[in-house]
């Protein structure tokens, strides 16, 4: 890692502390916007307590629509308990590697001059989530 990737983790850290502070302060709690969110957050409990991959223990069903974020939130799930941080803090972590890969990506296939610092992450700041 460079030291613009570390600037950009900082700035991320930054932003994650930032919302959980407001999110806090507005909502008076933590939670999410949709009901497919808490239904892989279920999926994922159940899997890590070893109930399999079911909505209701030990009736596995073919329920979530993103099979591969709720292993990964299982995952999380298992090593730090069934927790909402767990789950957005994951979601922050994927999104900035998302961002250096595309920041590489794009340093990478780009002639000098290289292309200026916010041309890399435009997509993130042009989709905001849940868009």
């Amino acid at each position: 890692m460079d030291r613009k990737d570390g600037l950009l983790a900082l700035a991320a850290l930054a932003v994650l502390i930032v919302f959980f502070t407001q999110e806090q302060r507005i909502a008076g709690a933590s939670g999410l916007p949709l009901d497919d969110g808490w239904i892989h957050l279920h999926f994922a409990r159940n899997l890590a307590e070893g109930a399999g991959f079911s909505y209701n223990p030990g009736h596995p069903v073919a329920g979530s629509t993103a099979p591969l974020w709720t292993l990964l939130l299982a995952a999380g799930f298992a090593v730090a308990g069934p927790a909402l941080w767990v789950v957005k803090s994951l979601g922050v972590l994927l999104t900035l590697a998302t961002a250096l890969v595309t920041r590489r990506l794009a340093l990478a296939l780009s002639r000098p001059p290289h292309p200026a610092p916010l041309e890399c992450p435009s997509p993130f700041l042009l989709s905001p989530p849940g868009r």
